[in-house]
């Protein structure tokens, strides 16, 4: 074995080794690209959102508290405590749906997801007909088996009623 062999070998060990290198480079960003997912440990993606849903539902909270605050302030000013009181519900109950709204928002993250809801509805709703048609195969027997289609056909129903509200939001 001569010298110049010997450094192809050598030639050959190192570039293959930084194939190597590359190739594991690669499969590592792949495991990267769904944020929200814990992939290998810790997620940022499922951290970040975690913590702006609680900076949220924090924000809620204290809207919800000023939105009491005023009411209570506001049933000073009126002279009939009878309908002081009506505004009073009327205003909290305003925010308290307004806060509830913000923490369900900040729990989907849907600008970040939409995509992958979309994908779960839809094999959902293809999954309603394979059940449906395995309850026509089995055969409908008695009125148990009808309330199971129904059910299904109702989930199917829900299913579109979820997929028109996420066609709507951009």
């Amino acid at each position: 074995m001569n010298q110049d062999e010997m450094f192809k070998i050598i030639g050959i060990i190192i570039v293959s080794f930084f194939i190597i290198y590359i190739t594991m480079k690669i499969f590592y960003s792949q495991t990267s690209i769904f944020e929200g997912f814990k992939v290998k440990g810790k997620s940022k993606g499922v951290k970040a959102a975690q913590e702006a849903a609680e900076e949220a539902r924090r924000k809620a909270e204290e809207a919800e508290e000023a939105a009491r605050r005023e009411a209570i302030e506001n049933e000073s000013s009126f002279e009939n405590s009878n309908s002081s009181d009506e505004i009073d519900t009327v205003e909290s109950t305003a925010a308290s749906i307004k806060a509830m709204l913000i923490k369900a928002q900040d729990e989907v993250v849907l600008d970040k997801y939409k995509q992958i809801y979309e994908d779960i509805i839809i094999d959902l709703d293809e999954l309603c007909s394979y059940n449906m048609l395995r309850a026509i195969k089995i055969g409908l027997k008695g009125p148990s088996s009808m309330i199971i289609l129904n059910d299904l056909k109702n989930t199917k129903d829900a299913l579109n009623v979820i997929m028109d509200f996420l066609d709507k939001k951009q």
